[in-house]
């Protein structure tokens, strides 16, 4: 088990997060409700906070997601591209 230490692991209000992940509030906000994205870690009256670690988590999970899903996108064309080569094939050759 690894230590953090509070350096490594700094707080970022809802600003902060937003502008880390490149994104806008409203989408942020948005990416929660969906689940997207994660809710915060602490909350301190109206004041939302999250860990760096908690959104650079949620980053590589969505960047798998996201991976997979091309990767499946990939494979369903490549089968498409060789059914249609096979499908030219067999209406070029009249019998």
């Amino acid at each position: 088990m690894s230590d953090i230490k509070l350096l490594d692991d700094p707080l970022m209000n809802a600003g902060n997060a937003a502008r880390f992940e490149g994104i806008s509030i409203p989408t942020m906000n948005r990416r929660i409700r969906t689940g997207d994205f994660p809710p915060p870690d602490y909350v301190h009256g109206q004041i939302r906070y999250w860990k760096r670690s908690t959104i650079l988590a949620a980053r590589e999970k969505r960047i798998a997601k996201y991976a997979a899903a091309n990767e499946l996108l990939r494979e369903t064309q490549l089968a498409n591209a060789a059914r249609a080569r096979a499908g030219r094939g067999r209406a070029a050759k009249p019998e």
